[in-house]
Parts: structure tokens; sequence; C-alpha cells
């Protein structure tokens, strides 16, 4: 280090160099050798890497998710070859729906091991791909949803999140993981429309939500009609009670 230093000269310098040479002689004989040691740990990788069963245990379920059970499924073609399904969003979403109750890594890594329990090679390899894609998508999502806006404001923000799909996913995966969320997002926004346009007769308002309703998938449709039934029967338990 002092050499480094401009007040000294250059008769310091030959000498700092002598010294150090006299008291560390093996050194310049040896230095070489004595550096190649890592012998020992070379030795002891092969014993550690063939004892998986010592590895430490994944910790414990979140309290959350004790209980239950795991939700969503990986699908594979008649080739083994991984399909993006909104299966495996749900898959995904299980662990994540969680993730506030301990360490972002933990919960990241409880998935994968998800993906390894059910795939292996290529599929496991697309499905991780997926995951991490979605994991980019909820990172840049969750500025756009949100705030309590609604109108204009909430179809343009819902909007953003479908061009953010495609850019994340490609158009036509986007479309199988979310076609069906997205179509019942713009029917109701087109319902609430409706219903606020002043302009519109109840007969041609009536008319309008029918036509909506004829043109959604038969699974929205029949989700529909049941949480309808279920509202109808809270409110009838509600009258009972009362």
């Amino acid at each position: 280090m002092n050499r480094r230093r401009a007040g000294l000269s250059v008769a310091l310098i030959g000498v700092a160099l002598v010294v150090g040479l006299a008291l560390r002689p093996d050194d310049a004989k040896q230095g070489p050798a004595t550096r190649q040691e890592p012998a020992p740990a070379d030795v002891a990788a092969p014993f550690v890497s063939s004892t998986p069963s010592e590895a430490p245990p994944e910790p414990p379920l979140p309290r959350s998710l004790r209980g239950t059970e795991e939700d969503g499924a990986l699908v594979v073609d008649s080739a083994g070859r991984f399909v993006p399904t909104p299966d495996a969003i749900d898959l995904f979403d299980y662990y994540l729906a969680a993730a506030g109750e301990e360490p972002w890594a933990v919960t990241a890594s409880r998935i994968r091991a998800a993906i390894a329990r059910r795939l292996s090679g290529a599929a496991a390899q697309d499905a991780e791909r997926l995951l991490d894609q979605y994991l980019a998508y909820r990172s840049e999502a969750s500025a756009l949803v949100t705030g309590r806006d609604v109108g204009q404001d909430f179809a343009r923000r819902l909007q953003l999140l479908r061009e953010l799909r495609r850019e994340i996913f490609g158009a036509s995966t986007a479309r199988v993981l979310f076609g069906e969320e997205e179509t019942r997002w713009f029917a109701d926004l087109e319902r609430r429309r409706i219903l606020t346009d002043a302009s519109r007769s109840p007969e041609d308002a009536a008319a309008a939500l029918a036509a909506i309703e004829a043109s959604e998938p038969a699974e929205v449709t029949a989700s529909r009609a049941s949480s309808r039934a279920h509202a109808a029967l809270r409110a009838d338990e509600a009258r009972l009670r009362a």
C-alpha cells in the first residue's frame, strides 16, 4: 500500500520489496501450490450431493393455507408438452394468495416445488417460464388496478391490463388464460353503461341487457345464474328472519 504514496522514494520501495521477500521466502517458491488447496471441499462435494435426504425440510405452510387443498392443475397434451391453461394460473394464485405471510422467495420456491412434483424435463421448464411471465405480469399490473374509480377511467385500466397481458404472454396465450375473465369485465362495463344511460327507456335497457347476456359464453351465463340464485336465497332468508 505504501508504494502508492507519492512521497516515498524509489529506494524505500526497493527495500520494502526485499524485506517482503525475505520474510516470506516460501510464498515465492510454493505460492502457486498453496493457492491450489481447495481439495478438501472438492472431495466433500460428491458426498453432500449424494445425500439429498439431508436437505432442509420445506417450511410449514402459511396459516391461511393450512387445512386447505391445493387449487389448480398443470395440463400436458398427448405428447407430454405443457399446455398453458387457467388451471395453471389457479395453482400459482393458490400459493400467491398467502405471499404476505412469508418471505417472497419462500412463496416462489413453493410454486416451483409444486411444478417439480407434477412435471419434469421440458414440460417443467415451460411451466416455470409461464410462472415467470405471470409474476412479471402481476408486478406490472399492480399499479393499474389500484383505486376505486369507475366509469371511463376504470374501463381504461381494464384495457391497459388486457394490452399488458398480450405483451407479456402473447396474444394467443393471453386469450386462453384470461379470455373468459375479460369477457365478463367488458360485459359488466356495458351493463353499467346501459343502466346509467338516462336517455334509454326501461324497455330499451332491458332489451340491451338481454342481448349482452345472450352473447356471453355458456359458462359465464351459468355462473351468473348461480350468483343470482344465491343472492335470491340470501334475500329470502333475510325476509324470513325479519
